[in-house]
């Protein structure tokens, strides 16, 4: 009725991030319940993707790249080229995140992402902040950001959640001019992209150490037109000839 336009599904999982009792971190993994969640997902999108005059598409969510089987991943895949949608997949979120793909697979998560063949126009990762040479991982810069943009692989930027998690994209300015599609997200609480730009374009200054870092500019152009162009939709994100006429008034 108030003619939002969204991109939805249910997330899944195979597994879920929990603490033992002597404080260790661990994942308590029910395979089955990710196959059925990837079913439903699958159904919804079949259902619903069109609906309301096209206001309604579909997506498939699989929740954090640790808590999903690569069984998984590769039929979430699979899915996503058979029904032409696109796939969000939290990665390059957290430190432990980066712990377990090493662990278990030998490999940083960006490179599984990347020799699953998931990377690419449809993949949307919000965080992206842990690649190569950010100083928490000890791990040398490998090219992660060039992978990121040759592939056309965006990344959701959600200052407000990292900021809560005392971590931060490093930095803004240099993914950007990199070339890698910068869409701005919120992820938690509160939803306000407006806070968002304000919270990312400070945090870029004070990591930079450049007042000019982090331009309004740019980060408007992240909260709309990233977004659009990372989900391959020209007629959106722009008041232009020929684009949906999708406007908000905000009142300060």
């Amino acid at each position: 009725a108030l003619g939002l336009r969204m991109y939805l599904g249910p997330s899944y999982r195979s597994g879920i991030n929990v603490v033992r009792a002597d404080g260790s971190r661990t994942v308590a993994w029910e395979p089955t319940l990710g196959e059925q969640g990837l079913a439903d997902a699958i159904r919804f999108v079949r259902d619903f993707d069109g609906a309301y005059n096209g206001l309604i598409r579909g997506a498939l969510l699989p929740c954090r790249i640790e808590t999903v089987t690569l069984d998984l991943l590769r039929r979430t895949k699979s899915a996503a080229d058979e029904l032409d949608c696109p796939i969000r997949l939290h990665a390059l979120q957290g430190l432990v995140e980066l712990r377990f793909i090493r662990e278990w697979h030998d490999k940083t998560p960006l490179t599984l992402l990347s020799e699953l063949g998931l990377l690419g126009p449809k993949m949307l990762i919000p965080h992206g902040i842990y690649i190569g040479g950010h100083p928490d991982t000890g791990i040398p810069y490998n090219g992660e950001l060039e992978l990121l943009a040759q592939s056309a692989t965006s990344i959701i930027h959600c200052p407000l959640t990292s900021i809560r998690y005392a971590n931060a994209l490093e930095h803004f300015d240099r993914y950007r001019r990199a070339g890698v599609n910068i869409a701005l997200g919120t992820d938690s609480f509160p939803p306000d992209l407006i806070r968002g730009m304000d919270y990312g374009s400070n945090i870029a200054k004070l990591l930079t150490g450049d007042k000019s870092a982090g331009r309004a500019a740019d980060y408007f152009r992240a909260a709309t037109l990233g977004g659009a162009q990372a989900l391959g939709r020209k007629d959106l994100g722009r008041l232009a000839a020929g684009a949906k006429a999708d406007i908000i008034v905000v009142d300060f």
